[in-house]
């Protein structure tokens, strides 16, 4: 018959003076001490057992007897019928194998250590890595489980506050983050939430971009055909690409240096004739048609009264921008503009 489960008033009391026995049952079972250190209800199990043996651990009972007696008591607890069922083995192989089972949680440890450097770079507190390794033993994760379980405890705070530097999750958050900036998109933290997914098998990159597109479209769709667009493998800075050239050349800059993404929709679309992106037609490869991209594409019926900037746009919103004074342009004009009213004046 299962022995009922030991009360909490009962355990406090065998917690207080556990010295009269625990010292002799650890020596006995000394495998099984930890165990039940982290366990209330083993912990009430093994100190009513060995209330009813006490004797005979001293009577020089065959350690055998009492061993199979301590297993007996074990497996016909309430405690072995509801454990599931590979939690019940891993703390059994523990306590009954610990060779084996050491051996187990070393194998668990240095693939949590490799998978950690290889997900997010980073070396954390041995705790981390055991934590892991003794629920993989207990829950018999596949390596996907593993993963994903590392990926959720890295992620949650509290083992670091820092966001990974290097390993494949930053890989997916700047490969998320460029393609938003390509998409002109603002992005901020959600990038990295998008990469953390993936790393957990929640999401993979082309969910990501997916995600990416329909921010887009929510922010672009009134005057482009932002999926059309993404068909043809093409961005919103393919379409941008001459108005940011423009601006570099204007202000003297890299177009690396140039960030279409950050520019707000009022200046990106100026008061004007609108238009949506239907014609996706392009020149063929090759072709010196001399087809302009934003021309062609921002084409049909009027939704708004706004319009893609053009080339002469982005020129001239150069132009107003504080740097533009320190261009050498700029200062060419000034130049040539005081010759020629210093002549206009000599005239006089």
């Amino acid at each position: 018959m299962a022995l009922p489960p030991i009360s909490n008033e009962a355990i406090e009391i065998l917690e207080e003076s556990k010295d009269w026995w625990f010292k002799e049952f650890t020596e006995k079972f000394p495998s099984w001490a930890s165990i039940i250190r982290g366990d209330t209800e083993l912990f009430g199990i093994m100190a009513e057992w060995w209330a009813k043996n006490e004797a005979h651990a001293n009577d020089g009972t065959p350690y055998q007897d009492l061993y199979d007696s301590l297993m007996n008591a074990l497996t016909g607890s309430q405690w072995y019928l509801t454990q599931p069922d590979k939690l019940r083995d891993a703390l059994i192989l523990e306590a009954t194998d610990p060779a084996t089972y050491q051996y187990n949680l070393d194998e668990n440890i240095r693939y949590a250590m490799d998978a950690t450097d290889t997900m997010l770079g980073a070396t954390f507190n041995d705790n981390f890595y055991m934590s892991l390794a003794k629920k993989a033993l207990q829950n018999d994760w596949s390596d996907e489980r593993f993963r994903r379980e590392l990926v959720k405890e890295a992620r949650s705070g509290k083992w670091t506050k820092s966001a990974p530097s290097s390993g494949r999750i930053k890989q997916s958050h700047d490969t998320i983050m460029n393609y938003a900036q390509q998409m002109l998109v603002p992005l901020g933290g959600q990038a990295w939430d998008l990469a953390w997914q993936i790393a957990e098998g929640t999401r993979d990159i082309d969910d990501a971009k997916d995600f990416v597109q329909g921010l887009a479209e929510s922010r672009y769709g009134q005057w482009l055909d932002v999926r059309g667009l993404t068909e043809r493998g093409m961005t919103l800075g393919d379409v941008v690409e001459d108005q940011k050239n423009v601006i570099a050349d204007t202000l003297e800059l890299n177009p690396e240096d140039v960030h279409m993404w950050k520019m707000p929709i009022d200046t990106l679309f100026v008061e004007g004739s609108a238009g949506t992106l239907t014609d996706l037609s392009l020149p063929e490869a090759g072709s010196d048609s001399g087809i302009n991209l934003t021309e062609d594409l921002v084409q049909g019926e009027d939704v708004r009264s706004r319009r893609l900037m053009s080339t002469d746009d982005a020129r001239e919103w150069a132009k107003s921008r504080p740097r533009y004074q320190t261009t050498r342009s700029f200062r060419d004009g000034i130049l040539g503009l005081s010759g020629a009213l210093a002549q206009t004046m000599g005239r006089r």
